[in-house]
């Protein structure tokens, strides 16, 4: 199923793949040669069938797990061919071995033979048939040969079977992997939906050079033009576009933006955690050189601990006597740091952090609940056009706690 216009991606039609017809063969035939070669009370009996059975029932799940992740789709593909190269080929290959049967080299004609036979439903030109001897007569027909034929032939028919299901299925998972990293995942998509609707609802930029869609505000994470904003296509990640911007009150009218879109989206919530994590989620998209965003909240007397945020792990804890966050919770007041290299009373978290802005979260008392700790990788990025907007979205924050 495509839903080109909506956030599912693409899903189902298992049931034209060429990879689930022969599994689905398999579990068929497998089910048959277990009855009629293995003691149904035998342990191995049941182990094999629902080796096949999780060898077809896998994909089926896999496609339909696709709408919503590749990355879900991709590990239950591997899973059935796990299923049926790890174990019920392994199983096959044992009933042979401790029968004292032969196992064919896949370069013997039988073996050859019996895999093109198997590339079809129906095989072209089959030899003519006798009431002495059993034919394979392709694919649909493996049921029908394992009933009938010596064990020996019968087994490594299925062999052959598994070998060509594990083929296509590996085939497929390359496949399934070029397409997560040419177009990426469900997450990708839904944010590309989001940023549309988003951008449909509020002013326009200018249009895509190389598709014509509206673009919209975003900020360069890495490069020589890190920290600046540009204009980025909103059919990304399927349109890369940009546009160069005018670098004159940029930031001011990012910082606008998502500030009223926090404003919005918090309105009327009074849950602090639903809140911080909002704002977090906001500001972290808005502003691609905002390496760490977070929360510290005062949980008791001199000490915070941490609370929502992105980015790689924050501290646990921190008393109010140490590193920067403590300085701004034990003074009420901004702290920003243009190299945090050169504090010596720094907490450093991550090795690459460079810039750091705190900024209280003050209830209407006046008391310290929070700090919003923003960090960069790059020094010297923080300026008052920062601290004048974080300390007005920090003051709002602040009537959550009345």
């Amino acid at each position: 199923m495509n839903d080109p216009d909506g956030v599912l991606l693409p899903h189902g039609g298992y049931e034209h793949l060429r990879s689930y017809k022969v599994a689905e063969a398999v579990y068929d035939a497998t089910v048959v040669f277990c009855d009629r070669f293995i003691e149904k009370r035998s342990r191995t009996h049941d182990q094999m069938v629902q080796a096949a059975r999780s060898g077809v029932r896998n994909i089926s799940e896999g496609s339909g797990a696709a709408a919503t992740s590749r990355k879900t789709e991709i590990k239950l593909t591997n899973v059935a061919r796990a299923s049926l190269s790890d174990e019920l080929a392994k199983d096959y290959k044992s009933f042979l071995i401790q029968r004292g049967l032969r196992v064919w080299n896949k370069d013997a004609p039988e073996a050859r033979t019996m895999r093109e036979r198997l590339q079809h439903d129906i095989a072209p030109e089959l030899p003519s048939q006798t009431e002495r001897k059993v034919v394979l007569t392709g694919l649909a027909g493996l049921s029908d040969f394992v009933a009938n034929a010596t064990p020996e032939l019968a087994a490594n028919a299925m062999l052959c079977a598994v070998n060509q299901a594990c083929y296509l299925l590996r085939r497929q998972i390359e496949c399934q992997s070029r397409d997560f990293v040419e177009q990426g995942g469900f997450t990708e998509r839904l944010y590309a939906a989001r940023v549309q609707a988003r951008a449909a609802a509020e002013p326009g930029g200018p249009l895509c050079p190389v598709c014509g869609s509206v673009m919209r505000q975003r900020t360069a994470s890495k490069g020589p033009h890190a920290g600046q904003p540009f204009w980025g296509c909103t059919g990304y990640p399927k349109c890369k576009g940009t546009r160069q911007m005018e670098k004159e009150s940029d930031k001011t009218r990012i910082y606008q933006e998502t500030c009223n879109r926090i404003r919005a989206l918090i309105a009327g919530e009074s849950d602090e955690i639903a809140v911080m994590a909002t704002v977090v989620a906001e500001l972290r998209q808005a502003f691609g050189h905002f390496d760490w965003v977070g929360f510290y909240r005062v949980v008791r007397p001199g000490l915070l601990k941490v609370g929502p945020y992105q980015g790689g792990h924050g501290c646990l804890t921190i008393p109010f006597e140490r590193g920067v966050c403590g300085l701004c919770a034990r003074e009420k007041a901004t702290q920003r740091v243009g190299d945090v290299t050169r504090l010596p009373y720094h907490i450093a978290c991550s090795g690459t952090t460079r810039s750091e802005i705190v900024v209280p979260v003050l209830d209407a008392g006046g008391v310290v609940r929070a700090v919003l700790d923003i960090d960069s990788d790059l020094p010297e990025i923080f300026d008052t056009v920062d601290q004048e907007a974080l300390e007005t979205l920090c003051r709002d924050l602040g009537l959550v706690y009345q």
